[in-house]
């Protein structure tokens, strides 16, 4: 699919709040055939609505549109922490949060060394007040030096959680947290589905002339 092609798709998506598999997209030639595709997918979704299906689209448009992930590459064992640079990971974790919907989404984590570093050095100064001290005092000062470092090393706290670096993880957080904001409100008429495609299909591949049996390819000139 062309850069065109995969922009129509993740628009219906996002405009109707569903899913379309690659095997669907292929199948779609006309703006025709994608308002047949989304109707049936409107009115199995009134009925039935997967929450953990919408939260991965969601998430799914949020890294291809504002991370340039590769759609193909983006499924819901795949590790966030890894896919995403880690200067990339706090903007990332803020829009999540957004598009959620929940105030107060779990805490960035810091690097793994820091963490190490920290407690490797609070653990040699616990000894030495321990051999100087008493353990007591070597136990409690050791612990108090963690603390203080944790606290001096917040601003470093940039990386996605462990816990939640799986995609799956995310999904089913938000479905717990949230599951009110992703039930779909909108009811769709056939009117209103035809008129928002022929919106998307214009804006997206920027044209004045539109007709629903036209074919991508062939009339719009989708490469």
């Amino acid at each position: 699919m062309g850069l065109e092609s995969v922009e129509l798709v993740l628009s219906m998506e996002d405009a109707f709040e569903i899913s379309i598999s690659d095997d669907e997209a292929q199948r779609v030639f006309t703006p025709k055939d994608a308002i047949e595709l989304i109707s049936k997918k409107v009115q199995l979704n009134n009925d039935n609505l997967c929450l953990n299906q919408v939260a991965f689209y969601r998430l799914r448009q949020l890294l291809v549109n504002q991370f340039d992930i590769p759609r193909k590459e983006i499924s819901p064992d795949k590790d966030l922490s890894i896919m995403l640079p880690p200067e990339k990971q706090k903007e990332f974790w803020s829009q999540l949060g957004e598009i959620m919907g929940i105030k107060n989404t779990p805490q960035l984590s810091r690097p793994t060394w820091v963490v190490w570093v920290a407690f490797l050095f609070s653990l040699g100064f616990g000894i030495y007040l321990l051999s100087v001290l008493s353990l007591g005092l070597g136990f409690l000062g050791g612990l108090i030096l963690f603390a203080v470092t944790m606290i001096s090393t917040i601003p470093l706290k940039k990386r996605i959680p462990p816990y939640y670096a799986k995609i799956e993880k995310i999904v089913r957080y938000w479905v717990v947290e949230n599951p009110k904001g992703l039930k779909k409100t909108k009811s769709w008429s056939p009117s209103q589905i035809r008129h928002e495609v022929k919106n998307i299909v214009m804006e997206v591949l920027g044209t004045d002339k539109y007709k629903e049996h036209w074919e991508f390819v062939r009339d719009f000139g989708i490469g």
